[in-house]
């Protein structure tokens, strides 16, 4: 019986960055969250206020953050906001008000929601392997 030799190798984390995955992870859930309840309930005004205040977020930062999701992210020919190309999560953020994402749905929402969350676990695996740094 040959000798084994198990080398376990532990991947160090970066927790500037583990923060930052999770950070932006949770605020895509929120904001996803508050488009499907205004999709299903009827946009109220206290949505318009929190969908304010969530795309501020994501305008704020995002340059930072679409760099870091670069390597997963591809051009869609229905992600266009404002007659310019966009990538899909910016399609989520970019108007004024969550009634005008909602109007502005050519039924390709869910496709686009699905995109971002394969987009955000890739990223996140990544992370966890080691393989992106900060």
């Amino acid at each position: 019986m040959p000798d084994i030799d198990v080398r376990t190798t532990e991947v160090v984390i970066d927790p500037v960055l583990a923060e930052r995955v999770v950070s932006v992870r949770e605020r895509h859930i929120d904001l996803v969250e508050l488009i499907c309840d205004a999709a299903n309930a009827g946009v109220e005004p206290w949505m318009e206020a929190v969908y304010v205040a969530r795309s501020r977020w994501f305008r704020d930062h995002w340059q930072a953050v679409r760099g870091s999701l670069a390597p997963w992210m591809e051009s869609h020919p229905d992600d266009v906001f404002e007659g310019r190309p966009v990538d899909a999560f910016e399609m989520l953020f970019l108007s004024d008000s969550v009634a005008a994402v909602l109007s502005a749905d050519d039924g390709s929402m869910i496709d686009r929601l699905a995109r971002c969350q394969a987009i955000l676990e890739a990223w996140e695996a990544a992370v966890r392997r080691g393989e992106v740094r900060a």
